[in-house]
């Protein structure tokens, strides 16, 4: 009988063991077929193993991304510059991207990374060299504070901070103050939107901006995202953690401290001063597209 019993024992385990095999074969199987409908050239490796962002796995990233260096450009210098931070906040390190005959008096390009939880200005550099390069200007890349541990508006401070510094140090820098432009990717993209609205109440005039896939509102963690969005790398869950990191609370709240969420943020129009945010309510529902 004990041999019987154990026999049935392994027999359950062993078909557990299968099921739970066809289970995973199956999803690797779905998430491939998924990523094989993305084209090609936007595919990342990523894609392929789903990576959740919260407490945990983000302190793995990082220690991934700490001490690793991005492949540099042999016709662009880079080179690191420490600044003071804003208002007795610590000091931080910007990267100063540009050509050996960029002339005087060329446009800059103060440059957000992404990441909010993770990364830094090093990660960016081939980007920034690449806009070096192409357009003969100094591009500058700035390593601000991360979140959870330095929420809203530490990484902003860090960057207003960065803006106040190049505009105080066009003449050394070799700049045109009139030609700066401010950009970001991803997580940068959103405190770069946000960095162009509190410039403009500052009276700091800017030339451009220029936002990739930006992150600019919050309250895209309040609705179900349609079938085939958010499946990959950056998934809803991923996305709330990202915003209540940065905020310091839960994303959606009915009202948002001024710059820290860019899209629902409006300056007032009589005093050019971006006093508060107005009230918010749930995003619009899309509209159909007629065939």
């Amino acid at each position: 009988m004990r041999r019987r019993g154990g026999s049935n024992a392994w027999r359950a385990i062993g078909w557990g063991i299968a099921a739970a095999g066809m289970a995973g074969a199956a999803l690797v199987g779905d998430r491939i077929r998924k990523v094989r409908r993305v084209p090609a050239e936007l595919r990342s490796p990523l894609a392929y193993v789903p990576i959740p962002f919260n407490s945990a796995t983000v302190r793995r990233l990082r220690s991934g991304v700490e001490g690793r260096t991005a492949p540099s450009r042999a016709d662009v210098s880079t080179r690191a510059e420490v600044i003071p931070g804003l208002d007795g906040a610590p000091d931080l390190e910007v990267l100063l991207a540009e050509r050996p005959d960029r002339p005087v008096g060329s446009p800059a390009l103060l440059w957000i990374h992404g990441g909010y939880v993770i990364g830094n200005a090093a990660m960016a550099t081939a980007g920034c060299e690449q806009f070096a390069h192409d357009l003969n200007a100094l591009v500058v890349s700035v390593d601000y504070r991360l979140a959870p541990e330095n929420p809203f508006p530490a990484g902003l401070d860090d960057c207003f901070a960065a803006l106040v510094w190049l505009l105080s140090h066009a003449d050394d820098l070799g700049i045109d103050p009139a030609r700066l432009a401010i950009g970001g990717d991803s997580a940068g993209g959103g405190p770069a939107a946000a960095l162009a609205q509190r410039a403009f109440d500052a009276g700091i005039p800017l030339a451009l901006q220029l936002l990739r896939y930006p992150m600019l509102d919050d309250r895209t963690c309040l609705h179900k995202p349609r079938k085939g969005v958010g499946e990959l790398t950056w998934t809803p869950a991923s996305n709330r953690f990202g915003w209540a990191s940065y905020l310091g609370h839960p994303p959606g709240a009915a009202a948002a401290a001024p710059y820290s969420v860019p899209a629902p943020c409006q300056p007032d129009r009589t005093s050019a001063r971006l006093d508060r945010c107005r009230h918010r309510g749930p995003l619009p529902r899309r509209r159909r597209r007629l065939r």
